[in-house]
């Protein structure tokens, strides 16, 4: 634990409020190293800027619309800042990386504030914003431009939860209700998971109640604080309403964004289990790590969920379940999970261990912190395999594509096949979708080019030949 009188001091305030940020610098290296990009994503925003123009960029994505579907982005604040990146990408890319780190850190520091001034000791709250900053459910969105969306739900989700919070024990001010309207206003600008926000603020009141039993419940300051919380929200939905309908109905033709039950056991084992689960694919999955890999990760989580429900009460173990699921519901029904899915998901799971970890120093339980040392160590181990996997390809990424951009100077089209043990996932994440690579056809394993195609070769460096 940390010293009484660590936040006393101006100059130990700054040390103790600037802790996650460098933790979140130092525990990315390969992030900051990486020289290449994890998908098409990143490259379609530069595309775009490169043929219209920085401010036709801006104009298309900073203005929310319905869109076709609901599975398509209306995110206006991550593709602004993602438009801002991409004129980095290539001059710069540790640049782009480092500004990625640097907000997740800055999202690791506020968690600890909030915990703070939301009651929690010095000591428990640093220890959670250092676990966030370590967490492997935060390093697909922070290695991943495009994956900024979850981050910026993130932020402004605990912003509204200390919001609400705060309403909560002291009462609704002016001051107090505008953050709270403005962070869901900034959740819902930011990823379309923000419309189960007001079920996250339902959570952080019963959360309230469940540490503040004593006493009348205060029913005005809950009604405002769903009011103010879910107001911003609903208009955000009533705007995206046909593409909401049109998704329900199934009239979209898009497969991967349509909601499916199909799925559902594997997503929510997957995601329950991913803390848990070092893995070297975008998603843990059941037939490479087998079921026992799997059941047990799930069975820690939920040993850890059950010890803090006897611990701390078991409406707050409950509580703690629904809060890691809930920025999640939306996705459960896709077809593919995907890693940077979990981010928001982080904020609650780092809570739980750094409370773990202080009542099981307090109370000398020997074999709970053997497994909390268990439970951390698999985690960091994940956390540092996501890197190096996404690291790995971007390192790829950085060879092939301007091998691509050289054998498509000598013109015509052409046909890619891939070398034994080389990167294939590499090349069809970097050019898929992307109307400057239309005349590059990617063969699958054995097949013959195409009539008429050139043929080249990438092998295990990522190059063509």
């Amino acid at each position: 634990m940390l010293p009484a009188n660590l936040c006393r001091s101006r100059s130990g305030r700054a040390a103790w409020l600037l802790a996650p940020l460098a933790a979140a610098l130092l525990l990315h290296p390969l992030v900051l190293a990486n020289p290449g990009f994890f998908s098409h994503d990143e490259w379609e925003r530069l595309d775009h800027i490169r043929r219209a123009g920085l401010w036709d960029f801006l104009g298309a994505y900073s203005i929310p619309h319905a869109g076709p579907e609901f599975g398509h982005p209306v995110r206006p604040i991550g593709f602004v800042q993602q438009g801002f990146s991409a004129l980095l990408m290539e001059p710069a890319p540790f640049l782009v990386h480092l500004l990625d780190v640097l907000m997740h850190g800055a999202v690791a520091s506020l968690l600890a504030l909030v915990l703070h001034r939301r009651g929690a000791s010095a000591g428990l709250a640093l220890l959670a914003g250092l676990l966030f900053a370590a967490s492997p459910l935060t390093a697909a969105s922070t290695g991943w431009v495009a994956a900024s969306f979850d981050r910026w739900l993130g932020l402004f989700a605990l912003l509204a939860a200390g919001a609400a919070w705060g309403i909560l024990t002291d009462g609704v001010t002016p001051g107090r209700g505008l953050a709270l309207a403005a962070a869901a206003a900034g959740a819902a600008l930011s990823k379309e998971a923000a419309a189960t926000l007001p079920l996250a603020l339902l959570i952080v009141v019963s959360a309230h109640r469940a540490l503040h039993p004593v006493g009348a419940w205060p029913w005005r300051r809950a009604a405002s604080v769903l009011a103010l919380g879910s107001l911003p929200v609903m208009a955000y939905l009533f705007v995206r309403l046909p593409a909401i309908e049109a998704t329900l109905a199934g009239r979209t033709g898009v497969g991967y964004y349509a909601p499916t039950g199909r799925f559902l056991g594997r997503s929510l084992s997957g995601y329950w289990g991913f803390p848990f689960l070092p893995h070297l694919t975008d998603f843990p999955r059941q037939g490479r790590l087998g079921l026992p890999a799997f059941l047990g990760a799930g069975l820690l989580h939920a040993g850890l969920a059950v010890l803090a429900g006897r611990w701390f009460g078991w409406r707050l173990g409950a509580l703690y379940v629904a809060a890691y699921f809930v920025f999640l519901l939306p996705v459960l029904p896709l077809r593919e999970p995907g890693a940077h899915y979990l981010y928001a998901s982080a904020l609650p799971l780092a809570v739980l261990m750094a409370a773990l970890w202080r009542e099981a120093w307090r109370r000398r339980a020997r074999l709970v912190r053997a497994a909390l040392a268990a439970g951390t160590g698999l985690m960091l181990a994940n956390h540092v395999l996501i890197q190096w996997q996404m690291h790995r390809g971007g390192v790829c990424q950085a060879a092939f594509l301007p091998s691509l951009d050289a054998a498509l100077a000598q013109g015509g089209p052409m046909a890619i096949a891939f070398a034994p043990r080389s990167l294939d996932w590499v090349a069809r994440r970097a050019i898929y979708g992307r109307s400057a690579y239309a005349g590059v056809t990617l063969l699958p394993g054995g097949a013959p080019p195409p009539a008429g195609m050139r043929l080249l070769v990438m092998g295990t460096d990522c190059r063509l030949r």
